[in-house]
């Protein structure tokens, strides 16, 4: 009886412990529709860190069981030009706070290689883009390998994160 009492004691124990988080497969878990939830611009050198399109940007990600993706998101502050007929300067600021491609990817361990055949940065167009991917439970985590920023000229990392919605 002791035995028995004791064994459902530790069941109940172990199941009622937080568990961490378990790393899920990348290449059966990414396929799907992902809501963005965030993206963070790092500088190697000092750490510092910017959201590059807010603290809130909007838009989604979709991966196909047949290795098609496609993403679109925009700065959750983005303002309404005043009428339909544009200035430059609107057309400027609503280009600076927009992102997005489409294309082909592939899954390799934890890297996802996206194969662009069409992005708004055009020097993306016809190029891979490798990243390193992370899912946890409903949570995507994509960060690429430091580069030169053309902005500034400072090493950085950007990671973005993503929400599953289907």
């Amino acid at each position: 009886m002791k035995t028995i009492s004791f064994a459902v004691l530790t069941a109940v124990l172990a199941l009622a412990i937080p568990q961490r988080a378990v790393a899920q497969d990348v290449k059966t878990s990414i396929v799907g529709t992902w809501k963005i939830t965030s993206q963070v611009r790092k500088e190697i050198a000092t750490g510092a860190s910017a959201n590059t399109f807010g603290p809130k940007p909007v838009g989604y990600v979709t991966y196909t069981k047949s290795g098609h993706m496609v993403w679109f998101f925009v700065s959750s502050d983005r303002q309404a030009p005043a009428n339909a007929n544009l200035t430059d300067a609107e057309r400027a600021h609503l280009f600076r706070t927009l992102a997005g491609g489409s294309g082909t990817y592939t899954v390799d361990g934890k890297k996802v290689t996206m194969r662009y055949d069409a992005s708004w940065h055009q020097l993306w167009t016809g190029t891979d883009v490798a990243l390193d991917a992370e899912i946890n439970g409903t949570t995507l985590t994509l960060t690429n390998a430091p580069f030169k920023s053309p902005q500034d000229g400072k090493d950085v990392t950007v990671v973005t994160t993503w929400e599953r919605v289907d």
